[in-house]
Parts: structure tokens; sequence; C-alpha cells
């Protein structure tokens, strides 16, 4: 029988492309929000950030039993609620270009090839992510190379108050980001190799530094004021981008092919959900309980986020609070206790 391994490049290759979607919506408008023409700044500033939790994710496995599963509880409540702000996310961008109906639908049929997803392989999954963050790579590096040519530089310049606020600014895209800290416990089927740790952080530098791109293309086409306001920035900025006699309504293509990281981010949240219930007892109900995970999420996506003053405060408190704690402040918590306690790494 094949054995369900992954490689720590894989994993990296996973949260990257599920990132995708969900970041290009969020980053910008958080960025702009907060240091106006240095939001792009923000997301280099998160950097360190990121690589620190990176680091964590070496020992959070290695703590005592008690710990893990109180940690692991904590994560198996939290994945159905983000997944289902993921979801939400994708609702939005897909009804601005297909109308709220088939926004709506097409957002909760995900759910579906997500849970069938998760029920089979991880290590399928992951070679199913590879294909997939090519297309995604391509596409992102040409609308932002079109991007290039709609920037108003001075919209990118950054002034002394500006750049006051850069630190609090990075630390709410950091927040943001390490949301997907559950995703770590894919390490468990990693196989280990040699230059493993090298890679991770060569995949986080690449993440930070596409996503700043990112940020700022949108922020010097759109301006910080409408980048922070707009619900789905990156395709307000690609709207009329193009090649003349090849291809128009860029918008509607790059709707459609952010479906795929959608789709990845659900795929990959059931799969770490599924890992850290078996981390807590092993058994077939692991397998079977991402059905209750999704469903949970779709229930909350559908039902609850309803009240746009309730969102909006999701969004730009709650997440980066949330990412800072779970992400953060607990893994690094559970690295010096492990420490402290002299335990076996």
């Amino acid at each position: 029988m094949e054995r369900d391994m992954l490689s720590v490049r894989q994993i990296m290759v996973m949260t990257v492309t599920a990132l995708l979607a969900p970041m290009t919506a969020l980053l910008p408008g958080l960025a702009a929000s907060t240091a106006g023409s240095g939001g792009w700044l923000t997301v280099l500033g998160a950097l360190p950030l990121l690589l620190i939790a990176l680091w964590t994710a070496k020992y959070t496995q290695s703590v005592r039993r008690g710990w893990l599963c109180a940690i692991n509880v904590l994560y198996l409540i939290w994945i159905p609620l983000l997944l289902a702000s993921f979801l939400y996310l994708s609702r939005v961008r897909l009804a601005a270009v297909y109308g709220e109906t088939l926004g709506a639908a097409f957002a909760a049929g995900l759910i579906l090839p997500a849970v069938w997803m998760a029920l089979k392989k991880v290590s399928a999954f992951a070679r199913a992510a590879e294909i997939f963050y090519l297309l995604l790579a391509v596409v992102l590096a040409a609308v932002l190379l079109m991007a290039v040519f709609k920037v108003e530089w001075r919209n990118l310049a950054v002034f002394g108050e500006e750049l006051a606020e850069v630190p609090r600014g990075s630390a709410a895209v950091a927040g943001i980001i390490l949301n997907v800290y559950p995703i770590t416990v894919l390490k468990n089927k990693a196989a280990q190799q040699a230059g493993d740790g090298k890679r991770a952080v060569g995949w986080t530098v690449a993440l930070a530094t596409a996503l700043s791109l990112t940020v700022a293309m949108i922020t010097g086409s759109l301006g910080p004021t409408l980048a922070a306001k707009v619900s789905s920035p990156l395709l307000i900025m690609v709207q009329g981008l193009g090649v003349k006699g090849a291809f128009q309504r860029t918008e509607a293509l790059v709707a459609a092919i952010w479906v795929v990281s959608d789709l990845l981010m659900a795929g990959v949240l059931l799969h770490a959900w599924r890992e850290l219930a078996n981390e807590i007892r092993p058994g077939n109900w692991c397998k079977w309980g991402v059905v209750s995970a999704a469903a949970s999420a779709l229930v909350v996506m559908w039902f609850l986020m309803r009240d746009d003053a309730v969102i909006q405060y999701i969004y730009s408190a709650v997440l980066p609070v949330s990412g800072l704690t779970l992400g953060l402040i607990i893994p690094v918590f559970l690295c010096l206790a492990t420490k402290t306690l002299k335990e076996d790494l």
C-alpha cells in the first residue's frame, strides 16, 4: 500500500497556493487602512513574524500530551470558523462578477469537492496543489506585469506619518496570514529531508514578496483610499487589463481561476482538521469528522455572516488578533514550555 506521506516543499506549495485568494482580498485594504501609501511595506514588515512562527512549527509537536490536546481542540474549533470567513470572501469575489445568486451558489458548492479531497489521501491532494500552483503563479505574474502600466507611482510614496504606522500594519498583516498556522500539523506526514528548513524559509520569503508586490500594484493603481474601501480590490485593479485582440474582461478570468485557490484553502484546512483530530484520538471518526467541520463552516458562512458591520469587524480586528494568538503567541509559549521542561525535541 502506498504511504500517505508529504514533503516540506509540498506543504509549503499547498499553503502558499491556498493563501493567494484570501490574502489578495484582505491584505490590500488592511494595509492601506493602517499605513496608507506605505501599505505595501507592511507585508515585508510582517516577514520576521512569519519566520518566527515558521521556526516554532519545528517544536510545537513535541509538547506534552495535555498541552497538545488542549491546543488541538482550540484549533479544531477555529478551523470551521476560519473556513467560513474565507468562503465568504470567495462568495463576494464571485458575486462581483457573476451576480449574488451565482456567487453564493459557487462559494457554497466549493464545500463538496473540498470534503471529497479531505476524505482522500493528503499526498494526492498535495500533488494536485503542485499543478494548480503553476497555473496561479503564471496568472498572478501576468496580472502584476500588466498592472505596472496602470500604477501611479505617487500612490506608493511613503511619508513620515505613514512610515510610523508600518509596524502596526505589519503585525496586523502577519496576524491575518498566521490564521492558517494549524496547517503546520501536516508536518506529521512529512518525511525529513536535508535542507527542509531552508526550503520553508525560501517559500515564506517568496510568499511575502509576491503579496507585497500585489499590494503595491493594487495601491498604486487604485490609490490607498479606494484600496481600503473596496471588497475585491484585485478585481477592481484588473478591470480593463488585457491584451488587445487576445482577451478582455480579465476580472472574470481572474475570479474564475482564483476559485482554485479557494478550493485548495478549504481542502488543506479540512486535511489539517483531520490530522489534528487524529492526534487527540486516532480512529475512523477523524476522517468523517471533516464532514461536520465543513457543514459547520457552511452554516456560519450562510446564516451568520450577514451584517456588514460584523463582517468588517471580523476581517479588520478579529482575524489579525486571532492569527497572532493562535499562530504566534501560543506556539512561542509552547516552544518556551518545551525547552523549560527539557523535553526531547
